[in-house]
C-alpha cells in the first residue's frame, strides 16, 4: 500500500453534456474519488477502507455516522488522547470507485488486517461485527479498569434508540 502526503486535491470533471428541454446546456459533474484507509495510530494496522472525495472530512463524519464498531474504536482512541491515521491508498475514477475499494478491502483481508468494513464480512456481517464490537468493548473495559457491564451500559446510553442498541443488548446478555 502506498502513502501520499496529506494534501488531497479535489479535481472535478464532467461526464457528459446535454441540452435540456429549454435549450440550456447542462453538465453532470463528477469528482475523482480517493480510496483511503483508517489505521491504528500506534501499530498502523488498517481498520477500515473507504472512498470519498474528501477523506479527511469523511474521518470526522465516521465519528457521527459510522458503524458502531468504527464509532466505538474512534471514541476509545479519543479517550486515550489519540486519533486514527488516514492513509491515502489511491485516486480512483468515479466510475471505478466501488471496484477499487473492494479490491483494496480484499488485499487488506489477505494481508490479515481486521477490518470494520461490512464488505469484508461475507455471509454474516452482524455476527462478525458483534464479535468485533465485543472485542473492542472488552479492550475498553481493560484499559479503563472497569467491568464490561459498565462499558456496555455506557455504550447503550450513548446509542439510545438506535439500530446499535439491539447489538449491544445482545452482547450484554452474552457477558
Amino acid at each position: 500500500m502506498r502513502k501520499t502526503n496529506n494534501k488531497v486535491k479535489h479535481s472535478i470533471k464532467y461526464a457528459r453534456e446535454w441540452i435540456d428541454s429549454s435549450g440550456q446546456t447542462r453538465k453532470i459533474w463528477i469528482h475523482d474519488v480517493w480510496i483511503y484507509a483508517l489505521c491504528e495510530p500506534d501499530t498502523k494496522a488498517i481498520r477500515y477502507i473507504g472512498q470519498s472525495i474528501k477523506p479527511y472530512q469523511r474521518l470526522k463524519d465516521h465519528e457521527k455516522t459510522g458503524t458502531i464498531g468504527i464509532r466505538l474504536w474512534i471514541h476509545n482512541l479519543k479517550m486515550a488522547g489519540k486519533k486514527p491515521k488516514i492513509l491515502i491508498l489511491e485516486k480512483a475514477d468515479y466510475k471505478d470507485r466501488h471496484k477499487r475499494e473492494f479490491e483494496w478491502i480484499q488485499t487488506a483481508l489477505r494481508a490479515g488486517e481486521d477490518l470494520f468494513n461490512q464488505e469484508a464480512y461475507h455471509g454474516n456481517p452482524i455476527k462478525v461485527r458483534s464479535q468485533h464490537v465485543a472485542s473492542i468493548l472488552v479492550e475498553i473495559a481493560r484499559q479503563r479498569d472497569q467491568s464490561i457491564d459498565n462499558i456496555i451500559n455506557e455504550a447503550l446510553n450513548f446509542y439510545v434508540d438506535s439500530k446499535y442498541s439491539a447489538i449491544l443488548k445482545t452482547l450484554k446478555q452474552g457477558f
